[in-house]
């Protein structure tokens, strides 16, 4: 039985990221080479990051009071299936286009977090069988958009659509023939309002929340606007392709090593998660060839692959049992939406009219803030 939950796991984790390899990880790149300017690609941005921190919100409070995950997953793969097929009908209108990837980060966004979180309900307290089914993720991540970077420049964007569709249908399938998990916690009926003020009043949670939110805001205008800043350095589609490739490939080994990592105290993954970006960010503004952008893109990914068993653990650890799908969903959607959609609202303008270097010049003191809050925390003494 555990083989097969597994198994069934591993297949949604290539599923979905397969999805974004092959479909949604190109959807910039598709607008740009329909001509959009790098202050409407991050208007698109914004749209997708505001509804996928909005759907972020809502499917955690979904999953918690359905007490289910399988629901979700099944309702979302099925929604996005649809989206791709009618985006493959206005490739090239980027208005429509940038409202289905709107709709799109709605729905495909936060289910991760659920399928995590699916995952941590039926192993609980496994870091490193959750450790090699989240390496699933990366390996599939970082093949498909090496793949799919070729077979874009060989027979053009149409094919996004067949890959999109396959990865997806797998995540479909797959949870349809997968048990959900009985919750034993019985929680009060409270609104969300309380939920909320209950989760950001745990300092434990808050603190690790904070430093996610302002690395998010140093890394994400370089993720959105990557198509445009390797464009810049005279690279193609294919860098693109190559830079998730190798970037994401890094992930691989460290969520392997998920257990070891775990091992480590909090306060020296944070440090990390405080040094590693800048690294990227140095590479970035001293780039003079799209190869600095992927070495910098890889050692982006250590942080990552440091990060996502972390911000796990800690929410399983301090998050009321109740309340852990909001606390899971919250933290990716802090790191991973809200700092995006915020620096989306400046990224696009600071590159078109004051360069590459400045806008990483702004990210970098995001990254210092980041680093200050780390500094903070490692100095603060454990209470016992």
């Amino acid at each position: 039985m555990k083989k097969r939950q597994i198994f069934c796991f591993a297949l949604i984790q290539l599923g979905y990221w397969g999805y974004y390899a092959t479909f949604c990880g190109y959807i910039t790149a598709l607008l740009v080479e329909n001509g959009i300017s790098n202050t409407g690609l991050s208007a698109a941005v914004f749209g997708y990051q505001a509804c996928a921190f909005a759907g972020s919100f809502l499917l955690g409070q979904i999953c918690d009071r359905a007490q289910s995950n399988k629901k979700p997953v099944l309702l979302l793969s099925l929604t996005v299936l649809m989206l791709s097929v009618l985006m493959s009908h206005f490739s090239t209108d980027n208005r429509v286009i940038a409202l289905i990837y709107a709709i799109i980060g709605l729905t495909f966004g936060p289910m991760i977090s659920c399928v995590d979180a699916w995952i941590l309900h039926t192993f609980p307290g496994d870091a490193a069988l959750y450790g090699k089914l989240r390496a699933m993720g990366p390996f599939t991540l970082a093949a498909g958009m090496l793949f799919q970077g070729q077979m874009i420049e060989r027979y053009g964007y149409d094919i996004m659509i067949r890959g999109g569709v396959i990865s997806i249908g797998i995540v479909l399938g797959t949870s349809l023939a997968l048990s959900d998990v009985a919750r034993t916690e019985h929680r009060a009926a409270r609104h969300s309002s309380q939920d909320l003020k209950a989760l950001l009043g745990n300092s434990n949670y808050t603190s690790l929340l904070v430093i996610l939110f302002l690395v998010g805001m140093a890394v994400a205008p370089v993720n959105n606007l990557k198509v445009s800043i390797i464009r810049n350095l005279g690279g193609s589609i294919g860098w693109f392709g190559a830079d998730n490739f190798f970037g994401i490939m890094m992930q691989v080994p460290l969520l392997l090593l998920a257990g070891r990592i775990g091992r480590l105290s909090l306060k020296t993954r944070y440090v990390l998660l405080g040094i590693l970006p800048c690294g990227m960010l140095i590479l970035d503004l001293l780039a003079a060839h799209p190869v600095m952008v992927v070495l910098g893109t890889c050692i982006n990914n250590a942080a990552y692959a440091v990060q996502v068993p972390t911000m796990r653990e800690v929410t399983e650890i301090y998050v009321d049992g109740e309340q852990k799908n909001l606390g899971h969903n919250l933290m990716d959607a802090v790191y991973g939406c809200m700092a995006g959609m915020i620096s989306a609202m400046y990224a696009g303008v600071v590159m078109d009219l004051a360069g590459m270097k400045m806008l990483f010049s702004v990210c970098m003191v995001m990254q210092a803030a980041a680093g200050i809050l780390v500094v903070r925390y490692c100095l603060k003494k454990d209470k016992t």
